[in-house]
């Protein structure tokens, strides 16, 4: 949980700023947002495996074709999805996201080779404990990773203006991978899930530090900074 909360924060910080009315969240899963914070919102998955959380509208949907009509979410956002889905089929995902969103979209998703050699670490470290593996290492590692680079592409495609920001420092996101791989150990991180959140901004910002495991990227659809 402590590494969901610190890929969530820069989306609750924006959240509490911006105060969109309409939040549409690609691949939720079970909980998305709503773990770490109470608004209505409406998730889109492929499945929910697991009970839904009380805040989330649950939408079975994929996310190259997404079942709603245009302009229909004050803010769409994905975190740690992109890299998941082919690199062919990436644009698509973005211009839907951009489709249903009146104002802005916001993804974030680990990249470039720091992140690629983690997560090749990770996936040595279970092998070594001789642990089962969660689904995710094996999709990141099959996938190119997306880069910095392609996404800046990408957005040249698009009318918006967008702002970048280091999320989850790369030396401590590989710890808390560590961690969270042990089950007594698991349980701590869940508590002080919950307590990062909670702290100041300025002691935050400090685990997004130096160089970072993932990127965000906040896109706002009309042609200025947000």
């Amino acid at each position: 949980m402590l590494n969901a909360a610190i890929r969530y924060h820069p989306i609750m910080r924006f959240i509490k700023k911006e105060k969109p009315e309409t939040i549409c969240e690609i691949g939720s899963g079970p909980n998305g947002l709503g773990e770490f914070l109470n608004v209505k919102f409406v998730g889109c998955d492929i499945e929910f495996p697991t009970r839904i959380n009380k805040n989330m509208v649950p939408v079975k949907a994929d996310a190259r074709r997404l079942p709603f009509p245009a302009n229909s979410f004050d803010l769409v956002f994905s975190l740690d999805t992109i890299e998941h889905i082919p690199a062919k089929d990436r644009k698509k995902v973005l211009e839907e996201m951009f489709r249903i969103s009146k104002k802005y979209v916001i993804l974030g998703f680990p990249c470039d080779d720091g992140a690629r050699n983690v997560d090749a670490e990770v996936n040595k470290f279970y092998d070594i404990l001789g642990l089962k593996k969660p689904a995710w290492i094996d999709e990141h590692l099959t996938n190119a990773y997306p880069t910095s680079k392609d996404m800046y592409i990408l957005l040249k495609k698009f009318k918006c203006s967008y702002k970048v920001m280091a999320n989850g420092n790369l030396m401590f996101h590989k710890l808390v991978i560590f961690a969270e791989s042990l089950p007594l150990i698991f349980l701590i991180t869940n508590l002080l899930g919950g307590l990062f959140v909670r702290l100041p901004e300025t002691v935050i910002d400090f685990f997004n530090s130096g160089q970072t495991y993932r990127k965000i990227f906040y896109i706002e659809k009309k042609p200025r900074l947000i």
